[in-house]
């Protein structure tokens, strides 16, 4: 019964979308459906990676290309190239190149040592360098912050819910 019901369903699945399919479409007209009306585009992605690039891509679209980024410290946000850039678990660990200029730190709370619970300080600390580089830059009227990624739970961070 169990391989019955299994093949029947897998006879059903599309995992690709160049072809053709009315499941895809049914379901995402009735995930639209349960949403408010203004959020009326669905993306279905595959996989954290794919659904956190996208995100930044279309963030930096938004933002006339800013590149600045503000993240969580510990955190990890993909294995794509751009969100290896703006994860401090791989840039910063064996391996990593070091945090690029564009991606701005803010400290992940510790609840459990009571350590970085008000994130004021470290929210602040990074808007500043934000502004500051912009300061720098030869387009000191453009828009520089692109973004803020945070994970709700910090997995890499021992769990760490938000």
């Amino acid at each position: 019964r169990i391989t019955q019901a299994a093949t029947l369903q897998f006879s059903r699945l599309n995992t690709n979308t160049r072809y053709l399919s009315t499941t895809l479409t049914e379901y995402a007209a009735s995930l639209l459906a349960t949403l408010p009306d203004e959020l009326e585009v669905l993306f279905l992605v595959c996989t954290g990676s794919e659904a956190n690039d996208l995100a930044l891509r279309m963030a930096r679209a938004a933002t006339d290309g800013a590149e600045d980024v503000v993240v969580m410290g510990t955190a990890y946000h993909g294995h794509t190239t751009a969100l290896i850039e703006i994860s401090p678990y791989k840039h910063e660990g064996k391996g990593g190149e070091g945090r690029p200029p564009h991606v701005h730190v803010v400290p992940a709370p510790d609840v459990m040592r009571g350590v970085n619970v008000d994130p004021a300080p470290g929210i602040d600390a990074a808007l500043t360098a934000v502004e500051d580089r912009k300061k720098a830059s030869k387009c000191k009227d453009k828009q520089q912050l692109a973004a803020f990624f945070c994970e709700s739970i910090i997995g890499c961070a021992g769990q760490v819910v938000l």
